[in-house]
């Protein structure tokens, strides 16, 4: 009989990675492939139902596992509630004035670059600075984890949290100038 997977398993574990903010995504991902190969649903279709629920439910932990892992902010909010830090409990504390006011003059510079095209090279000057502030921040978030700084983490994943919306809002502004979106 096949042993599958279990939620108790943490996902860092099941994809046979450090548990660490800095991780192979090369290495998990060829470990995801594999394990979907071994547990794809299709594989246990001839087999009774507790197989076939059993490989259902382990090919969707390993899929949410890898969409974890993959994605810096999901991964830093799983890594944090691994420390019992509740990522959605939110206060003005654990933000802190000075990222309030980073965002408030991040959204300022966004709202006031003129329209249409002209602004498409200061949009990508303010994209670059702000993929900057992204991969500082990561490398923030790695460092605080690492010595055991939760409050300090929690506040460095509400700013990447902040930045990467800020990322896409950009993004999805360029695309509207350029009548993509």
């Amino acid at each position: 009989m096949t042993k599958f997977l279990s939620s108790d398993q943490n996902y860092f574990s099941l994809l046979e990675i450090s548990c660490d903010f800095e991780v192979d995504l090369e290495t998990a991902r060829e470990t995801f492939l594999s394990l979907q190969r071994k547990f794809h649903p299709d594989q246990f279709s001839g087999c009774d139902e507790s197989e076939q629920l059993a490989a259902l439910h382990s090919s969707s932990l390993l899929n949410d596992a890898y969409e974890t892992i993959s994605s810096p902010l999901k991964r830093a909010a799983y890594l944090l509630g691994l420390s019992g830090i509740d990522v959605e409990q939110t206060s003005q504390k654990d933000l802190g004035m000075e990222l309030l006011m980073e965002q408030m003059e991040l959204r300022e510079v966004l709202g006031s670059l003129p329209d249409g095209e002209q602004g498409l090279e200061e949009l990508e000057t303010l994209q670059d600075a702000v993929s900057e502030k992204v991969a500082s921040c990561q490398l923030e978030f790695g460092k605080a984890l690492a010595k055991n700084d939760l409050l300090g983490s929690k506040r460095l994943y509400h700013k990447l949290q902040f930045l990467i919306k800020l990322t896409i809002e950009i993004t999805e502004d360029e695309d509207r100038r350029l009548g993509l979106g």
